[in-house]
């Protein structure tokens, strides 16, 4: 029973993180590259389902203008670590999806995929031994 669910868990991280990887890099080779500003640091919480306090967290109001002349916003909560508001960021986006954009990290953008590609492949490799 325990080969069989760590095979699908496997299965599971292996499926996401292709996912993820092929999105990211579909809008990072076809999508349009831009400057973007950070116009504000904002402070989330999310309650987890356990937890009576919630878990804080810090993120980079991104504004970028599209090519249409639009502008648009979006989150990011990795540039908040090194850079303040009125920084200038490269950010890519697809202008087709709303929701495919991103500031550019350069291979900071696949960590997420390969993280889970590589712990699934790790799962699949204790299972297949």
């Amino acid at each position: 029973m325990g080969d069989l669910y760590l095979m699908l868990v496997s299965g599971a991280l292996l499926l996401i993180g292709a996912g993820l990887l092929v999105a990211r890099a579909r809008t990072h080779f076809f999508g349009l590259e831009t400057d973007g500003v950070i116009a504000d640091i904002v402070e989330r919480e999310r309650r987890d389902g356990g937890s009576f306090t919630p878990l804080k967290y810090r993120m980079a109001v991104i504004e970028f203008y599209g090519r249409d002349g639009r502008k648009r916003r979006f989150e990011d909560g990795l540039v908040v670590f090194w850079m303040s508001v009125g920084a200038r960021v490269r950010v890519v986006y697809d202008p087709r999806k709303k929701r495919a954009r991103y500031v550019n990290h350069g291979l900071c953008i696949y960590l997420a995929p390969m993280t889970l590609l590589a712990m699934g492949s790790v799962a699949l490799y204790l299972v297949l031994r």
